[in-house]
């Protein structure tokens, strides 16, 4: 690790700061003491703008602002665009991945990755752990891929899913979602066969200051315990709001329309490794539902 003055250097890049996570990250560096956080922009003009698909881009950007650590947001995550157009979601999802770690292996060794992968590579019984991959889609398979390529280097790869009041003006958590439809008294549809177990976007901000001090080379899950499936946690979100909880409807991945492609119906994750290797615990699916209800009154 290294040291400036007696001290860590810090200088964390977050890539995709325009998507929903990112975002998150960049509004709240102020909150995390002793990090400069530098946000990565496709179309800006300014030195950490760049087009990550293009390796030379990728390359310059990077050797210019020469950061300790990368955070590496970036992710076509709509399940239908990725099975539409896979040649797109190969080249979001894995070969960014791929140019950041060439530039890493070849130039700064330093550098630590911190990847956000996705619980989507899971479709299992019970607690799934990290070993127990089940690829059901394309968007899985290319957020898979993207792990290995990862892996290429000491890197922290954490699999998740994140919900909360988003900061983004561009992409909404599935919590937003919920919130904006029910306020608006319109109708939606909760699958009611799908499990997660997702973790609130503020409890993940605290897991990657973490990683950004600990720099742990893992792949490791990170979400709640217990899980719920979609309908249940929209369900308590909505009660614990007062919304109109007639304008849900209970479905089956099967009959939900918005799902054209398969979802695995399984993404409960075993949080054991993360906790062990940490000593960080990670909050029940009750806890961040509620969490998550409170951050929207």
């Amino acid at each position: 690790m290294l040291q400036v003055g007696g001290k860590m250097s810090n200088k964390v890049l977050v890539l995709g700061s325009s998507g929903r996570l990112g975002s998150y990250i960049s509004k709240a560096s102020n909150s995390i003491p002793d990090l400069e956080i530098i946000s990565h922009s496709r179309k800006a003009n300014r030195p950490q703008s760049a087009d990550l698909t293009n390796r030379d881009q990728t390359f310059k950007m990077l050797e210019v602002l020469q950061p300790d650590v990368i955070i590496n947001t970036v992710a076509l995550a709509e399940i239908e665009a990725c099975e539409k157009n896979p040649s797109r979601a190969y080249h979001i999802n894995v070969l960014t991945t791929q140019n950041i770690v060439e530039w890493i292996g070849e130039a700064s060794a330093k550098c630590h990755l911190v990847h956000i992968s996705t619980d989507h590579v899971y479709d299992g019984e019970g607690r799934n752990k990290e070993n127990s991959v089940n690829l059901t889609n394309y968007y899985a398979y290319s957020k898979f891929a993207s792990e290995l390529i990862a892996k290429q280097i000491p890197s922290t790869v954490l699999r998740t899913n994140f919900v909360g009041k988003s900061v983004s003006d561009l992409r909404q958590t599935f919590s937003d979602w919920v919130v904006s439809s029910l306020s608006a008294q319109r109708n939606i549809e909760l699958v009611n066969d799908v499990w997660f177990s997702p973790v609130s976007l503020r409890f993940l901000l605290e897991a990657l200051a973490l990683m950004v001090r600990e720099r742990l080379d893992i792949t490791a899950n990170l979400g709640s315990w217990g899980g719920m499936t979609k309908f249940e946690f929209g369900l308590k979100i909505g009660r614990f709001l007062d919304l109109d909880l007639e304008k849900i409807h209970s479905v089956t991945a099967e009959e939900c329309e918005a799902y054209v492609t398969y979802r695995p119906k399984n993404m409960v994750m075993d949080n054991s490794f993360w906790e062990t290797t940490t000593g960080m615990k990670c909050p029940s699916t009750e806890e961040v539902a509620n969490a998550v209800a409170r951050e929207y009154l």
